[in-house]
Order: structure tokens, then C-alpha cells, then sequence
């Protein structure tokens, strides 16, 4: 083990992975101690400003090469994920603060950070044979000054980071991930990592958020064909039709509002299981279309909970492995993952009912019911009963 790390980071949505790796290449550097801890990669980061970070850690025998992992405890050992010299860190901006350039100790910090990092590079075993000829030569007569290096690369990251682009595709990550973290600190159950059972269902759920449907699907169209029937009309099964518009389908053909398999599958329980509860909300949206009244559909509103739950739930890059949650036994049941959208979907009718006329804005009540849903897990359900008396209990469900 060597006497310093390299922590390699990067701020999220300005660098795009990929399978090879190539991204790693363009972050940024700064050292930490040989057992560093979160608490100590907040000190040393670089930036001023409140920040949320994730650890890369690999995986082994796995499709997936790696994932990321929410640190939150100060007191955790980066360390206990992973034995090498180098770490990558993805970081989220919760918050900023005054311009670090204001700091009277801002460039003495800064020249000292440069020192550290040259020294820590020239003690490290380089195989020159793997560098190229022009790349070797080109450092033969660098004497560009390392402090001007770093202070460039810090006012260049500043201005990205400030930039009306980044600021935009940051704000819908930022949200969840800072409900996601906050709700870590309140747990007050037993936080373990999913068990076999849960982590099966856990990745079917994975799969389905990520497949997209077809009409040459016969796994498809036979969820369409019960999305139908629970619509209680005797009319003979349509794959395409004017119909559709009783399931409040804005469109002939349900596939282009019905994108994914998981919402599809979270549409089906919801009719099926709900069924009185679906009804009355389709119907009432489906009126309030056909006026031109402020509304939306079923459809859509699967996909944004789908989504929603997905991000809850680490669903998309899996990173659900190693966590740990109070809530993953609840995921064992097959139809817990069905059950809590469904919850989220009367969470939001009802939050829709009783202000749309002061707030039309749909993004508003998702976030209304997002706190929700991260509420009743909060709780720690440990079954889908537990589930639904959490949510009557804090009248969620009325």
C-alpha cells in the first residue's frame, strides 16, 4: 500500500462513460491519506460548496464492470471497497457558496496541492516502454508551472459547472440524489443489502425499466390484451383503435404511450388490482382532456413514477447490489414493487385533485409524491401489508 491515494474525480453529467474506460483519462486529481474516509474527502476536495459522492467499486464475475456506491457515513473507510492506489469519485453540487477565489489562503492551498500531486507522481513506477515516443519527449523540457496547471483546470471546471447547460441537466439528478441521501440520515431500522430472493426480483425490475415494447413482443402484447380486458369492455381485444382512448390513451396505438415494459406491467397491477380506483381516475382525466382542462394520462404517469422508483431504487445501473436499505425485504414479494407504484399513483391523483387549480405543473406533485414513496420506505416495510398500513398510517392512502 502506498503512503498516499490518488482520488480521481469527475462532477456528474460532464463526463459520459463508456465501456472503455476512456473517461477516466479526462478527470481530475487530488490526494488523500492511505485509509482515507469521507470525512476526509470533504476536506481535501478541491471545491467549496456542499457535495454528494460516489465511489467506483468493481465487480467481479459480473456484466457489470462496476458500480457506484453512496457514501454517507463521515466515519466510513473508502478503503473497505476497494485495495487500490486509485480511487474514482463521481460528485453532485448539493449546494454552493461564495467563490473560492475570494479565500486569502485559496492560492497558498492551491500551490500546495500542485507540490503534493507532482511529488506523488514522481514517486510512482512508470513502464515507459508503454508510453509513447512524443508523449515521453513532450515532458523532457516541461517547465510549464504546475500551480498555473491546476489553477486553469480549477477555473475551467468552475465555469462548466456554472454554465446554464450543466446547471439544467443537474437539477432533476440533484433532486433525487438529495432526497435519496437525506432519507439515509433518518433510518432509524436496520440497513442491510438485499438478500438473494429480493435481488432477483430486484434485477427483474431492472430489466423490464429497460425494455422497450413491441408490438411483435407476444410477452407484450399479452400485457396489453390484460390492460384491456381490466378495462371491464366487452369489445374484442384491439392491438391498435380508437378504443383505446376509455384507458385515457391520447393516441391509436397504446405502444406509443406505453414505451417501457415496466410501466406497461405497473399500468396492468394497477387496473387490475385497483380496479375501481384506476377507473375513476382515467375517466375523470379522460373528461377533463376532451375540455381542455389541465390533466394527464395513465400512461404518462406510469413512465414518470416508473422512472421515479427506478432512481429511488439504484434500478438502472444496479448499484442496489451493495446497498444498504431497511426496506430490501420488502422486495422479495414479486408484487411489492407493483403494489408501492400503485400507491404512488393514488398519492398523486390525490395531491392533483385538491391543488391542480393553484398548481397545473405535474413536475410539482411528482415531487409531493416522491417524498412519499421515500417516506413509507424510510419506515423500513418488511412486507406489502406492512407497506399499506405505513402508508393509511400516514395517510398517504385515504
Amino acid at each position: 500500500m502506498t503512503k498516499e491515494v490518488l482520488c480521481r474525480y469527475f462532477f456528474q453529467q460532464t463526463l459520459v462513460e463508456d465501456k472503455s474506460d476512456s473517461w477516466k483519462h479526462n478527470c481530475s486529481s487530488f490526494l488523500v491519506s492511505s485509509d482515507p474516509t469521507l470525512m476526509e474527502l470533504r476536506q481535501k476536495f478541491p471545491f467549496v460548496g456542499e457535495y454528494h459522492f460516489r465511489l467506483q467499486s468493481t465487480i467481479s464475475g459480473s456484466e457489470v464492470a462496476y458500480i457506484w456506491l453512496d457514501l454517507i457515513d463521515p466515519a466510513q473507510k473508502i478503503r473497505s471497497f476497494t485495495s487500490s492506489d486509485t480511487i474514482y469519485i463521481k460528485v453532485l453540487q448539493i449546494a454552493a457558496v461564495s467563490d473560492p477565489a475570494h479565500d486569502s489562503d485559496y492560492l497558498t492551498k492551491s500551490f500546495l496541492e500542485s507540490q503534493e500531486l507532482h511529488n506523488f507522481f514522481l514517486s510512482r513506477p512508470t513502464n515507459c516502454s508503454q508510453v509513447p515516443n512524443d508523449v515521453r519527449n513532450s515532458h523532457i523540457d516541461h517547465t510549464f508551472p504546475a500551480k498555473a496547471v491546476f489553477d486553469g483546470v480549477k477555473n475551467f471546471t468552475n465555469k462548466v459547472m456554472q454554465s446554464s447547460v450543466t446547471q439544467t441537466l443537474q437539477k432533476q439528478s440533484q433532486k433525487v440524489w438529495g432526497k435519496v441521501v437525506s432519507s439515509n440520515f433518518t433510518v432509524h431500522n436496520v440497513s442491510a443489502r438485499p438478500a438473494a430472493a429480493a435481488l432477483t426480483q430486484l434485477v427483474d425490475l431492472s430489466i423490464a425499466a429497460s425494455t422497450s415494447t413491441h408490438p411483435n413482443n407476444m410477452e407484450h402484447v399479452r400485457y396489453l390484451e390484460r390492460l384491456w380486458i381490466a378495462g371491464s369492455d366487452q369489445q374484442p381485444f384491439q392491438l391498435r383503435g380508437p378504443s383505446w382512448s376509455r384507458l385515457g390513451f391520447q393516441t391509436d396505438d397504446p405502444f406509443c404511450e406505453a414505451k417501457f415494459l415496466l410501466q406497461l406491467q405497473c399500468m396492468v397491477y394497477f387496473l387490475e388490482v385497483h380496479h375501481s380506483s384506476a377507473l375513476s381516475i382515467i375517466n375523470e382525466q379522460s373528461a377533463r382532456y376532451k375540455n381542455d382542462l389541465p390533466s394527464y394520462s395513465l400512461a404518462f404517469l406510469a413512465l414518470r413514477i416508473a422512472q421515479l422508483l427506478c432512481d429511488i431504487l439504484m434500478l438502472q445501473d444496479q448499484e442496489f447490489v451493495t446497498a444498504e436499505r431497511p426496506y430490501w425485504c420488502l422486495f422479495e414479494d414479486k408484487v411489492a414493487f407493483f403494489e408501492l407504484a400503485s400507491i404512488m399513483f393514488l398519492a398523486f391523483d390525490q395531491s392533483w385533485r385538491s391543488q391542480a387549480h393553484e398548481c397545473p405543473e405535474i413536475g410539482a406533485h411528482l415531487d409531493g409524491t416522491a417524498n412519499c414513496a421515500l417516506e413509507l420506505l424510510r419506515r423500513g416495510p418488511k412486507s406489502v401489508a406492512s407497506l399499506v398500513d405505513i402508508a393509511h398510517t400516514l395517510q398517504i392512502l385515504q
